[in-house]
């Protein structure tokens, strides 16, 4: 079982399906979509540089040759950001819009056709799809947990917090949430069309937990083992000390999470 998902930042440079990441709408929404964000994400930069520059008063400014250099280069900032702003401002903003609303076609481009763009089955504006059967696969596998949109069951605040939080660290969360959704949503199938043994014991449902091991199964066949099981074999160490090899490298990895302790309780 695979899972995949689109690069946050990459969702401004192209269109494609959440499920099968396939281009979608057409040649000519792609450029225009691209031209427009970019516009919009220059211009953000460009205000943003221009702020940062602009808190510097003159005294500041004038105080020593280190400020004097560092007020320049925000200048030099500023200029840049602004040289490239005016360079997607070169194409009017017409013709960026005809060519994401259909109303100009580029050379050729009938012969590249795209598929249409579906919307999201919850109504969210962050996913889009090339046909109704990847939206329904899509909804089943992962997005009907992860969805924010208004047709969604899920705790949309909880969820829009932890998508910022993501994209603000480190993206592979949104992967390894799709994991999660995934196994969720097949253990509640497995619930539904099995009958479940009422008989507890320890207080575990054995069925549950087994049903939920099924349901962890097609993700549990990519999981890595420890790193120091799994890495590769340096050129330099010989395979009949490859066992000695591996162990030196836990023992290590244990001395330092211990060392990173007794500093932790020292301080």
């Amino acid at each position: 079982m695979l899972v995949g998902a689109q690069h946050s930042s990459n969702k401004l440079d192209c269109l494609v399906c959440s499920h099968c990441f396939c281009y979608i709408g057409s040649i000519e929404l792609q450029i225009g979509r691209r031209l427009y964000l970019q516009a919009l994400r220059l211009s953000k930069h460009k205000e943003t540089t221009f702020e940062s520059s602009s808190d510097h008063s003159e005294e500041d400014c004038q105080v020593s040759d280190e400020d004097n250099n560092s007020h320049v280069t925000n200048l030099d900032k500023l200029q840049s950001a602004s040289s490239d702003t005016n360079e997607i401002n070169l194409i009017p903003k017409e013709i960026i819009e005809s060519l994401m609303n259909g109303g100009l076609a580029l050379p050729y481009s009938k012969q590249f056709p795209l598929p249409s763009i579906i919307p999201c089955p919850g109504g969210c504006e962050e996913e889009h799809y090339c046909s109704k059967l990847c939206a329904e696969a899509d909804w089943d596998l992962y997005h009907s947990l992860l969805c924010t949109g208004k047709g969604s069951s899920s705790h949309t605040e909880a969820v829009l917090k932890f998508i910022e939080h993501a994209n603000a660290t480190n993206d592979i969360f949104l992967l390894a949430a799709k994991a999660i959704a995934f196994t969720i949503l097949k253990y509640r199938k497995l619930k539904s069309t099995n009958l479940i043994d009422q008989k507890r014991v320890n207080g575990m449902d054995d069925s549950s937990f087994s049903l939920l091991m099924e349901a962890w199964k097609p993700i549990s066949m990519g999981f890595k083992k420890r790193w120091w099981d799994c890495i590769a074999l340096p050129d330099d160490i010989d395979s009949c000390n490859e066992a000695s090899f591996r162990m030196q490298i836990k023992e290590l990895a244990f001395t330092r999470c211990i060392g990173e302790g007794d500093a932790q309780a020292i301080i």
